[in-house]
């Protein structure tokens, strides 16, 4: 019998350099029948990586449960001798790996249904997987809800593994980003549309490693990834919109307010929306904010500017926000946006107002000030290393700093 042989091993060339995360791949190889490589569902944090041992194939830094999995895999090749006996000699390394992985259902059933097999690999696969944020599993059930709904549209919900093709891909884009009235669809952005694009193709990719399809159809979109022009506030506009006269109209002040204090602060709204008291603490006479963006995981940290903190104040103890305890009463993301409409209207503003110009706003304004320290920047915004040129020094951002940016803010601000 032809011996087989496997290799599990840290793949540093696909090392995350923000998070330090490395995957590990296992390699397969048969004399004359060649070798399979593919990443398995295992990471290795930066401490764990450094104590690789290349001969046991094991990390010796304690605790690394990667370690469990390595041993339950190679228990699995151990015994597929025994399991299939005469058969296993016929078996290529591509073979072996769907064995190893247990994903042989996927690769002989290619009459399953590619949404059966989109849902498989969401909770078999991403949910599961502890070095995914939060916010990027969200946007892998985003994304699927998008295509399980063009599916059931365009009339495929019971297509079946190998009758996914390029006409279906293709399909997909042209549908998220068009706008189809008669099921009540609205259209999406192309830069929008493509990182959706790039979530199914990436599910897809799975299929044609364990060859349950031959190639990946989304893979032939070409993908417009360029992020459209966005408006920015200036100083005027926002005078106008915090001096808007809003007495009387409580609904339309706190969507006022809830944008304003994305221009104090440059969040995100998803992170905004989950603000709590306990996000914020006093230090040295300034109220910091600190917390990890639920897109990325990187740290957001600010000194909040007079005006944000005034917002703060002004729904503390209010019944909305003790009862769903957050800073702020609670509003979707939608809705805010159908409400900032009124808001441009009234303050005679001829931009479109959203959530992610208060943002970019804040941004530009931060960066207008021209002397604000670019590190310090990155991490009010919770930018990863390089946005502004920056050299990672950000994250020993100190308080003393923080409070200088805070007050150069203000004073730009008040002009």
């Amino acid at each position: 019998m032809k011996k087989v042989k496997v290799v599990f091993y840290p793949n540093t060339q696909k090392t995350n350099q923000l998070t330090k995360i490395t995957p590990i791949y296992m390699r397969i190889a048969k004399p004359d029948f060649g070798k399979v490589e593919t990443k398995l569902n295992a990471y290795l944090s930066e401490d764990e990586m450094r104590y690789w041992n290349p001969i046991t194939q094991r990390s010796e830094f304690p605790g690394t449960k990667v370690n469990r999995v390595l041993e339950d895999l190679q228990y699995e090749f151990e015994s597929l001798p025994y399991r299939f006996k005469d058969e296993y000699s016929d078996f290529s390394p591509q073979e072996i790996k769907n064995k190893v992985l247990k994903v042989e259902d996927y690769n002989t059933n290619q009459f399953g249904r590619v949404l059966d097999y989109v849902d498989s690999y969401y909770h078999s696969v991403v949910l599961p997987n502890q070095h995914i944020v939060l916010g990027t599993k969200k946007n892998y059930q985003k994304a699927i809800r998008h295509f399980r709904n063009y599916m059931k549209y365009s009339k495929n919900e019971k297509c079946i593994m190998k009758g996914l093709n390029t006409v279906i891909a293709l399909g997909f884009y042209d549908y998220l980003c068009q706008e189809i009235p008669s099921i009540g669809k609205r259209s999406i952005l192309k830069v929008s549309a493509a990182s959706v694009v790039e979530k199914i193709k990436h599910i897809f990719e799975r299929a044609v490693d364990t060859e349950l399809i031959r190639s990946n159809p989304f893979k032939k979109i070409k993908l417009d990834k360029r992020s459209p022009k966005r408006d920015e506030l200036n100083l005027k506009e926002i005078k106008l919109i915090e001096q808007l006269d809003l007495k009387g109209n409580r609904k339309i002040d706190v969507y006022r307010d809830i944008f304003l204090f994305l221009i104090y602060t440059g969040l995100p709204y998803g992170d905004f929306y989950n603000l709590t008291r306990k996000d914020i603490q006093e230090e040295n006479g300034a109220w910091i904010l600190t917390i990890k963006r639920s897109k990325t995981g990187i740290e957001l940290k600010q000194a909040l500017i007079e005006p944000a903190i005034r917002l703060i104040k002004k729904y503390e103890g209010s019944y909305e926000t003790i009862i769903y305890n957050r800073l702020f009463p609670k509003r979707h993301l939608n809705s805010v946006n159908e409400h900032l409409k009124f808001i441009q209207e009234k303050a005679q503003i001829h931009k479109k107002l959203s959530t992610h110009i208060g943002r970019h706003t804040c941004s530009q304004m931060l960066r207008e000030t021209g002397n604000i320290n670019i590190d310090v920047i990155n991490s009010m915004l919770g930018w990863s290393n390089g946005r502004l040129g920056a050299s990672m020094n950000y994250r020993r951002t100190s308080i003393n700093m923080l409070k200088d940016a805070k007050t150069k803010y203000e004073i730009f601000l008040n002009q």
